[in-house]
């Protein structure tokens, strides 16, 4: 029974577990130390990164022993089948996914540095590094719903401050950080209704 646990932990819970307590650090920085918000958000970033590569890793050689122990399954692994079928197996469910998230990270990156080329109001300080590691976060296909989200929600704030004649900057960082922690809560839900 123990291993069971420990095996249902390290697969499910504690990738959740990590995911919130990023985010709560993200969230914390950005209130407390937002001088810093650019500084941590790099570094959570980093250590998403290598997480997700250790993960990715630890369920490829989680799912080589799984087949390997099977007596039906041994025959997916060489010398049966070659080796590529494997890693072409492990690299489709545990690698593409968090690849797919790096790049939409990567591409965020560059669309918030464009945005920023043709207006540098538009950001303030960190909030872009803070949008990448949302993104990265959020993970595939959930990142795809941040930008966009963000973006309507910043500008339907900023028709109400105008109304309330309160200013006209909102800041992007506070309506992604409100829209991560919507769609870390609710993506699934979300997602349902896209299915």
């Amino acid at each position: 029974m123990l291993p069971q646990i420990s095996f249902s932990f390290l697969t499910i819970y504690f990738p959740l577990i990590l995911s919130w307590i990023i985010f709560g650090a993200t969230v914390f920085v950005f209130l407390r130390r937002r001088e810093y918000l650019a500084l941590y958000t790099v570094r959570l970033f980093y250590i998403l990164i290598c997480y997700r590569i250790l993960y990715a890793t630890l369920l490829s050689i989680l799912q080589y022993n799984a087949w390997h122990n099977n007596p039906f399954s041994q025959y997916l692994l060489p010398p049966h089948q070659p080796f590529s079928y494997f890693l072409t197996y492990s690299g489709m469910h545990f690698w593409f996914y968090p690849a797919l998230a790096l790049m939409t990270a990567l591409l965020v990156l560059f669309f918030f540095g464009a945005l920023r080329k043709v207006n540098a109001d538009w950001f303030l300080a960190g909030e872009i590094s803070l949008g990448v590691l949302l993104t990265f976060l959020l993970g595939w296909p959930l990142s795809l719903f941040l930008v966009p989200m963000s973006f309507f929600g910043a500008v339907l704030l900023s028709l109400i401050a105008m109304s309330m004649k309160r200013g006209q900057h909102v800041s992007l960082g506070g309506v992604m950080l409100s829209v991560g922690g919507t769609l870390l809560v609710f993506g699934v839900f979300f997602l349902h209704l896209f299915h």
